[in-house]
């Protein structure tokens, strides 16, 4: 729950902040610089082998409503969220098309259908992600800080899957 509030007082510290000029935005209204530096950022720590951890919450943080309220926190969570689930849906089709690839291979004696079972592993981690930033919001038992935490988690989750599965896409791709 810590890393969630980071991302909560992190807003909060914006406040004190200069405040950020407007910047493009892609169509769905994605920051465009913040969408490259945390691609930038992703990108290397692949290449490092290392955590996604140091690119998480760079979009949170340029969001003007960051150190708003709550709504506009809540809003800004939204954004990065946005961000991450598709950049997760891109790479778990791409994983998925190379895996059937793979499976329809002539390589493949043993008959394993790996495509398959990553939409089964897929469907069954959304399920857990759901339930779990869930109960992450209403550990609180009532507040705002409960929305904040609970989209803070999807955020942090889906991030997450997201390096995963493009870690095993790398792996795949050898």
């Amino acid at each position: 729950m810590a890393r969630y509030i980071r991302y909560f007082l992190a807003g909060v510290a914006a406040l004190f902040a200069t405040s950020a000029t407007a910047a493009q935005e892609t169509e769905d209204g994605l920051p465009l610089p913040r969408a490259k530096i945390v691609d930038a950022c992703v990108e290397e720590q692949l290449s490092l082998y290392q955590s996604v951890e140091p690119c998480l919450g760079k979009i949170f943080e340029a969001c003007p409503g960051s150190a708003g309220s709550t709504a506009e926190m809540r809003d800004c969570t939204a954004l990065e969220t946005q961000y991450w689930d598709r950049r997760l849906n891109r790479v778990y089709g791409e994983l998925r098309s190379l895996l059937k690839e793979g499976d329809s291979a002539e390589d493949n004696p043993d008959g394993f259908v790996l495509a398959d079972d990553l939409r089964t592993a897929q469907r069954a981690w959304i399920a857990w992600r759901d339930a779990k930033c869930a109960y992450e919001g209403k550990s609180t038992r009532g507040g705002t800080i409960g929305t904040l935490l609970a989209g803070a988690c999807v955020m942090d989750i889906t991030a997450r899957r997201a390096f995963e599965l493009e870690q095993q896409l790398a792996l795949q791709s050898m």
